[in-house]
């Protein structure tokens, strides 16, 4: 027996995380989920969750790295995790058609192939973003990753406030911690022998 905390319910619910809070349910309001799955701490991959159709694709950009029994394996806890989160928060009448059942499962080829190494985790983003709005998935390829690795950078640093980062600091403590008092300038504390 799994139970869910507050953090699944805000999620189920549109209202988590706290920076991109759209009100919109699963299944009633969105009905697709875009996850981005590490596999076996060495790979990316995009994985799109159809709710309604209990239909899992995952678009894998280096389809030789990994079996496609082990790719199933490895998204199976998220897949029975999803179902379970929506037999729970589903509306009753909804409850037993939604929780518990299979998802199909699907591994995409086609997916532009990333031959460079490091560069699934950009491959995997660039799918989820051209998937979500409905886009070809053909612009990505080794000679532009590059370019889109920094063109996220640049977003991610427009969302972040960097003014705790860009003010002067003045250190709270002696820059001198282990000298001895002759080196502190006055005024300064110090853990040096001399003042035990």
């Amino acid at each position: 027996m799994f139970e869910f905390t507050i953090g699944f319910e805000n999620h189920y619910n549109g209202i988590a995380p706290d920076c991109t809070v759209t009100n919109k349910k699963w299944v009633q309001d969105a009905d697709t989920l875009y996850i981005t799955h590490n596999i076996c701490n060495s790979h990316w991959v995009a994985v799109e969750v159809n709710l309604l159709k209990k239909r899992v694709k995952v678009y894998d950009s280096i389809y030789s790295a990994f079996e496609e029994n082990d790719v199933k394996e490895s998204v199976k806890p998220d897949m029975k995790l999803i179902s379970l989160l929506l037999g729970h928060l589903a509306p009753k009448e909804e409850k037993q058609k939604m929780g518990g059942c299979a998802y199909n499962f699907y591994l995409i080829k086609g997916v532009p192939h990333n031959d460079q190494s490091g560069d699934c985790g950009v491959y995997s983003l660039k799918c989820i973003e051209c998937l979500a709005l409905g886009r070809c998935l053909t612009s990505i390829d080794d000679t532009n990753v590059g370019d889109i690795r920094l063109k996220y950078a640049a977003e991610m640093m427009d969302e972040v406030d960097l003014s705790d980062f860009l003010q002067p600091t003045i250190p709270k403590t002696s820059p001198y911690p282990r000298g001895t008092s002759d080196d502190a300038p006055q005024g300064l504390e110090t853990d040096s022998l001399d003042s035990l």
